[in-house]
């Protein structure tokens, strides 16, 4: 009976296994070469995150009954967050481009700080970025509005494409500051939506309505149990503390350990895991408003970018939010 259930959960795990290995045998050769290789490593890889926004916008946006040429313009807009200086001087640009690897903790707190906070002194970032994109957005949808059988139908199309632009290049660029920085760092962040998912499909799987009949989000994604979720989130916070936090109570050596305030390990034992399902949630409630499976097939047994990369984006973010304050 065991070797039933084994076996059940390999085949039906397979072409995800096969996906997810080729993706990341694409993907972290060039975490590697941002960091290792300086200057053109950096230059590298600010066009390969620029392109990983993009499209990964462009397969969200493309579902939004426009044409793909307005598509194509909306997704394009992501590369205003990649234009934008971080601060009034050239010091942070100087330094995020140097011909060294690695960045000094406090220099990656400050760049954080001012992608996350909002905008810099010079060119208001965010203010213009979000001015951009709503004015531009509002004009294409009411231009268009007549593709839309209902109020609702708009509302849902327009406010999805608003978000993804805002969230989908903020999440893209934490993580190239921090391939920059340090890839243990990345390491971390990819490490725990991994670990929660799998571990919530594999309980869910064993144990799911064992105690709650009813299902974890029923009307977002109806396979997920209340045990698988509560599994992996137990899972997960321990894995938070194994990874995250462990080697900076050991060692307090800021270059392997990613939290070292005592308040920053409470926070992020307690709310990654969290935020791991919450980001899957969110971008099942994205695909469920857009009426769609997945955002696309470029990913066999996975779908798109986002379908991948969901719970990672969210966790990237909160964990940068828990790091700078």
């Amino acid at each position: 009976m065991f070797n039933s259930y084994i076996m059940l959960c390999m085949n039906s795990t397979k072409t995800r296994l096969k996906s997810a290995i080729i993706l990341f045998a694409i993907i972290i050769p060039f975490f590697f070469i941002t960091y290792f290789a300086k200057t053109p490593g950096k230059i590298i890889g600010t066009i390969f995150f620029a392109t990983f926004s993009v499209w990964a916008t462009f397969e969200i946006v493309k579902h939004n009954k426009l044409n793909i040429v307005l598509n194509v313009f909306i997704s394009l807009l992501t590369i205003f967050v990649w234009i934008f200086p971080l601060n009034e001087s050239k010091e942070t640009y100087l330094t995020l481009y140097s011909n060294q690897t690695s960045l000094v903790r406090d220099d990656l707190i400050q760049m954080l700080k001012l992608l996350i906070w909002g905008y810099d002194n010079l060119t208001h970032m965010y203010v213009v970025y979000i001015a951009i994109i709503f004015v531009v957005i509002t004009i294409i949808f009411l231009i268009n509005i007549k593709k839309y059988s209902s109020v609702k139908q708009f509302l849902i199309h327009y406010l999805i494409t608003f978000f993804v632009l805002w969230y989908i290049p903020l999440f893209s660029k934490i993580i190239f500051i921090h391939n920059v920085a340090n890839p243990f760092f990345i390491l971390c962040m990819f490490a725990v939506p991994i670990v929660v998912d799998t571990s919530g499909y594999f309980v869910g799987k064993a144990f799911g309505h064992a105690v709650f009949q009813k299902k974890f989000a029923p009307h977002i994604s109806p396979k997920k149990t209340w045990e698988g979720a509560i599994g992996s989130y137990l899972l997960g916070a321990l894995f938070v503390i194994l990874l995250f936090c462990i080697p900076g109570v050991v060692s307090y050596n800021s270059s392997i350990a990613y939290y070292l305030s005592t308040t920053q390990i409470v926070l992020a034992t307690l709310l990654l895991p969290a935020i791991s399902i919450i980001g899957d949630l969110l971008f099942s409630l994205i695909k469920r408003l857009q009426q769609i499976k997945d955002f696309s097939n470029l990913i066999p047994g996975h779908g798109g970018l986002m379908d991948r990369f969901d719970s990672v984006s969210l966790v990237a973010i909160v964990a940068s939010i828990i790091f700078v304050i």
